[in-house]
């Protein structure tokens, strides 16, 4: 990566290799870090060789196989902008992640006694993007849209998605139920997938997966850097005045990363219950917990000491 820029400018930005403490404060992080990635790509091996999935599963097992990825590929990201002290910009990743764990815990939520509300609520959510991908196209496919002069080959690949689309709603129970009771909504077009199974709002959803401690502590402030409402707060207050501070600065840095391992954890759990691990996995995964804990509060720690 050029980055020339650190050298030219370098009361802007901090180079975590001119401070060794720092450098291995930040290295112990991602080695934690990696410990929650290859847990999750054990539960994705598990989940992409698991046998005996019914059909009607079979949606169902795709969806929660793609949650893990993603939350693989978050942890990833917040790896990559921890190893250059860029801790501020994980945030925005760390936001998103909130969201795919309380977006998983909510579809996994079940009576233990039925199972059909957890699939209903992935069909749910499996069918949302498609509907969103339908609305956008059909608003884009009137006058001046940016689809409204498409091609006669162009048009005919529509229709045949389209088609495709609707035989997938009539051939499972579970999407056919999301179909009907997208309909009653007021505006199905402009409806979230989890509209169609009771929820409003994303808040709501957090207090019914006993999240909610975390919107006005959490989801709300790191709206701000989401949303650029949180420029002047990269300020130090000196003896002299107002400064502000660097750019890769791993400062306050302990708070993001206590947050990913917790929110880590949080998904494993879900994810052991999910796949229905016998009592031996579940002691091994417990003990795992309680050494990676220990790891943790050190890293947090050394992190809480970097002053830069």
């Amino acid at each position: 990566m050029n980055d020339d820029y650190m050298n030219i400018f370098t009361d802007m930005f901090f180079d975590i290799n001119t401070n060794d403490n720092v450098k291995n404060t930040l290295a112990q992080a991602s080695e934690l870090f990696s410990t929650l990635i290859y847990k999750l790509g054990e539960v994705s091996n598990e989940l992409n060789y698991s046998v005996g999935v019914s059909n009607d599963d079979t949606y169902l097992h795709l969806v929660i196989t793609l949650f893990v990825r993603k939350l693989m590929e978050q942890i990833d990201a917040i790896n990559i902008l921890y190893s250059y002290g860029s801790v501020t910009e994980a945030e925005l990743v760390l936001r998103s992640m909130l969201e795919t764990i309380v977006t998983l815990k909510f579809i996994l939520l079940k009576d233990e006694t039925n199972r059909d509300e957890t699939r209903f609520r992935a069909a749910a959510y499996f069918l949302g993007h498609h509907y969103q991908e339908m609305a956008i196209a059909e608003k884009q496919m009137q006058p001046g849209g940016i689809m409204s002069k498409m091609t006669a080959t162009d048009q005919q690949k529509w229709n045949r998605k389209k088609t495709a689309i609707n035989n997938m709603v009539q051939s499972n129970s579970f999407f056919k139920r999301v179909d009907d009771e997208r309909k009653k909504l007021k505006k199905p077009g402009k409806s979230a997938w989890y509209e169609v199974v009771g929820v409003h709002n994303f808040k709501e959803m957090m207090k019914v997966v006993g999240m909610d401690k975390y919107y006005e502590g959490l989801y709300g402030p790191l709206s701000l850097e989401t949303h650029a409402l949180n420029v002047t707060m990269a300020m130090k207050v000196k003896d002299d005045g107002f400064y502000p501070d660097r750019i890769r600065s791993p400062h306050n840095g302990e708070n993001t990363f206590s947050l990913t391992c917790t929110f880590a954890s949080i998904a494993l759990q879900e994810l052991y219950k999910y796949l229905g691990d016998e009592d031996e996995e579940r002691l091994e995964f417990a003990k795992f917990y309680k050494e990676f804990i220990v790891k943790r509060d050190m890293v947090e720690t050394n992190l809480r000491k970097i002053v830069h």
